[in-house]
């Protein structure tokens, strides 16, 4: 829903994925550990003190281990290497550890990381990485939605919020899918986007995609001066810290000039800040969202809050463009992104628009969220076409 929000615009193209390994080829597919308590001698005369220090010497190493040891996972239909990561491990990012561990028994991952198949036996790193220990016991690990390297939110970085995607799920989980506005999905100030707009698009893998490049070129159609860079896997976070990408990158600059390089090529985020200043935007349209789903309320809001300070600060106009239909996402997790979507971006008088009135996710498919085939593409074209004239309040 194209929703107006106070004195700047989002268009933040809420699209993404979680990072993949690639975002847009389709995939084939789809320990716990006790420590013993010590038994004393009872000829040995043991202090309260020392009791203590073996009490906690133990308990650190029991920790130690924890973070340490390696599960194992058995790929299931649906599953891509990122979205595993994000489950078990809490960062999609850290995708990567798994096909070092994993390589020697699956050679073929180093060549294409994105082809899995049902039934393989991956080796999961720890929480710290550890390739030393192993574990052949079933991991229970949740949806943890703690990413120091990437969050924003400073009080998650340090540790304190524990909450898990289960929870937030839980707790927020009677969102529905319409606009609790009851606003219809376009915007009610006319045409945002015009050939007098300097448009900066930021976004995430479906921006590097059929749908990020329609909507680029529509934009550029109303003879607005438009930039497009895309970070495949990014959310808000990685335009504030600069996070390097592993498996997709798309810019197009406002004279045309295209920079798509191999997808696993690593490539920086740009930092929105230096982006406002060198392109001084009139609109600001950032595609992202789906990598956020899972992720806290309190994380959420804090990502959505930084891009739109940023905005605000430069005049911007802002739209938020949400996530679209997905078959692997959980949809009470998406619509409590949409909630908080809706509630943040309202504080800066910009519109937001649900993408999922305007889609259905195909009726095959590798990876569950990427529209690719044919099929897909011709969704992906339908689903810009449809936002862009939400924009432009038709």
């Amino acid at each position: 829903m194209l929703k107006k929000i106070a004195g700047i615009w989002l268009f933040i193209l809420l699209a993404s994925s979680m990072v993949f390994a690639n975002p847009f080829d389709e995939s084939d597919v789809a320990a716990e550990g006790s420590v013993s308590d010590e038994t004393l001698d009872t000829a040995k005369v043991v202090s309260d003190t020392e009791d203590k220090t073996d009490t906690e010497e133990s308990k650190d190493t029991q920790e130690t281990e924890e973070e340490t040891a390696t599960t194992e996972y058995t790929v299931v239909s649906g599953d891509y290497l990122s979205a595993i990561a994000a489950k078990l491990l809490g960062d999609s990012s850290r995708w990567p550890e798994i096909v070092e561990l994993n390589k020697d028994k699956y050679p073929s991952l180093q060549s294409n990381p994105n082809l899995i198949y049902v039934g393989w036996v991956l080796t999961i790193p720890g929480s710290k990485g550890s390739k030393t220990s192993t574990s052949t016991s079933t991991s229970t690990s949740t949806d943890t939605s703690t990413d120091g390297s990437e969050n924003v939110n400073t009080d998650e970085t340090n540790g304190k919020d524990t909450n898990t995607s289960t929870s937030t799920a839980s707790s927020t989980s009677t969102s529905t899918d319409t606009n609790t506005d009851g606003n219809k999905n376009t915007s009610s100030e006319g045409a945002i986007i015009t050939a007098d707009s300097r448009v900066l698009h930021i976004g995430d893998s479906h921006s590097c995609g059929v749908y990020g490049k329609t909507i680029d070129g529509l934009m550029r159609d109303t003879g607005a001066t438009v930039n497009t860079t895309a970070v495949a896997g990014s959310n808000p976070s990685w335009f504030m810290n600069g996070t390097t990408g592993k498996c997709g990158y798309y810019s197009k600059d406002e004279n045309g000039n295209v920079t798509e390089p191999y997808w696993q090529t690593p490539m920086k985020t740009p930092l929105l800040q230096n982006m406002i200043d060198t392109y001084k935007p009139s609109v600001l349209v950032v595609s992202l969202g789906a990598n956020m789903v899972g992720y806290s309320e309190s994380t959420q809001r804090s990502m959505v809050d930084s891009i739109c300070d940023k905005a605000k600060a430069a005049g911007c106009k802002i739209v938020w463009v949400g996530p679209p239909d997905s078959r692997i996402q959980d949809k009470g997790q998406v619509s409590s992104l949409y909630s908080v979507l809706k509630s943040e971006v309202a504080k800066y008088d910009g519109v937001v628009v649900d993408s999922r009135e305007y889609t259905d996710y195909p009726s095959s498919g590798g990876d569950g969220l990427h529209y690719s085939g044919n099929e897909g593409t011709k969704k992906a074209q339908t689903w810009a076409n449809e936002v862009m004239d939400a924009i432009q309040g038709k």
